[in-house]
């Protein structure tokens, strides 16, 4: 427990890019991480010469509960020296160093997490050393310890019950949309307006569609105009999406929008170059489907998600994985009545994928590089008419958890 506590702490605080467990253990032996060292090497110490030397003899106590006749075991004094200084260690290193991230966080549902795992981690730590007290009274301690220890160990699942501690991440962007005027107009000039493409835009608003592009068109500048409409009817654009992508290019005040960056480099969710933009693991599918249902929890005909691209999260991941994200994905958006854009690249999949694809959508449009095709359209949505009036997001709205 003591090296995997050890390793949890190095990974919040220090390899935050590791994705698996093979990365950061290639990582802590090509980059070695000097308090992890030494306190790697204090464990295995103490592992190994209780292993080969078997420092302890066993003796007769009796059950705090029970009343039976327990066996323990009997440590040696030199070998006690070597749990204190183990102990010690655990003290210095895992406990301390999590106790100064929850103090240091700026976000509170972040610190508040991170200070039960710490509080919960000096309890495990010193819980045993202290209830060998019992053994005065000839007692042996080890049930109350596992008991205690299975408290603790809920209480840290409880800090950590969302799919990452920094999942909450995602409420704070939301409060930071709350203190931006949403009638802000995008200072990108795009060649036309949305609905001067053939689609109006009281036949998208409270839909969710599957729009398909042919990669050598311009069909970039249908998400700049889709945008551009939506800020000027007094919506927020959230676009999840890459660096490399040519939307995140062309879009020159980045400021203005919500950004979530899908990239393999991360492990955990991370703020971004500047306050509207964060980063996501893109191999992580409960951490972007979290995403989703937080940025449409609160006043969903107020947002517009665009997600570009299905296409690349199929390459990154698989089909299976890509597939189960985008149903359950769509049954959140489409209970909220949210609006929503998913891009799709047909020419970079089989006919099988994409026509397993197809089948999610009720509404579904094409981009001929001319103007917007409607090849499939559902029940109306809402006019755009009901989401001018301006608005703020509640206070109580903003920072409130997920269940």
């Amino acid at each position: 427990m003591a090296l995997i506590f050890g390793a949890l702490t190095a990974i919040l605080s220090h390899y935050t890019e590791t994705t698996s467990l093979q990365d950061f253990l290639r990582e802590s032996f090509k980059k070695p991480y000097p308090p992890l060292a030494i306190y790697s090497a204090i464990c295995f110490t103490v592992i190994s010469v209780a292993i080969f030397t078997t420092p302890f003899r066993i003796i007769q106590l009796r059950s705090p509960l029970t009343g039976a006749t327990e066996y323990a075991a009997s440590y040696r004094a030199w070998f006690e020296y070597l749990l204190v200084m183990m102990g010690t260690a655990a003290l210095l290193y895992p406990c301390l160093t999590i106790s100064r991230l929850s103090t240091k966080h700026k976000l509170p549902q972040v610190r508040k997490s991170l200070k039960i795992f710490a509080i919960c981690l000096i309890i495990y730590t010193l819980s045993t050393p202290v209830l060998t007290i019992l053994r005065e009274y000839d007692y042996a301690e080890y049930e109350l310890v596992y008991i205690i220890h299975t408290c603790l160990l809920v209480l840290m699942w409880y800090g950590f019950r969302k799919p990452t501690v920094l999942a909450s991440f995602f409420e704070s962007q939301i409060a930071q949309v709350s203190r931006k005027p949403l009638a802000e107009e995008l200072p990108a000039k795009t060649a036309r307006r949305f609905s001067e493409m053939g689609f109006q835009p009281n036949q998208i608003f409270g839909r969710s569609f599957l729009l398909e592009f042919d990669p050598s068109s311009d069909y970039e500048k249908v998400i700049l105009s889709l945008v551009s409409e939506s800020k000027d009817l007094g919506m927020v654009p959230i676009i999840f999406t890459r660096k490399s992508s040519g939307i995140y290019a062309n879009i020159p005040d980045k400021r203005r929008i919500q950004f979530v960056i899908l990239t393999p480099d991360i492990s955990v969710p991370t703020r971004g170059s500047h306050e509207s933009e964060s980063l996501l693991p893109i191999r992580d599918i409960s951490l972007i489907l979290n995403a989703v249902n937080e940025f449409t929890k609160h006043h969903p005909e107020r947002t517009l998600i665009i997600f570009d691209s299905l296409s690349d999260l199929i390459l990154s991941l698989d089909f299976p994985k890509t597939y189960a994200f985008t149903r359950y994905a769509l049954e959140n958006l489409e209970s909220r009545k949210a609006t929503a854009i998913f891009l799709l690249n047909p020419k970079a999949h089989s006919e099988e994928i994409v026509s397993s694809i197809r089948s999610l959508f009720k509404d579904q449009l094409f981009y001929n590089g001319k103007e917007i095709e409607i090849i499939k359209l559902s029940s109306p949505g809402f006019e755009p008419a009901e989401v001018k009036e301006e608005f703020s997001w509640p206070k109580e709205a903003s920072l409130k958890e997920s269940s």
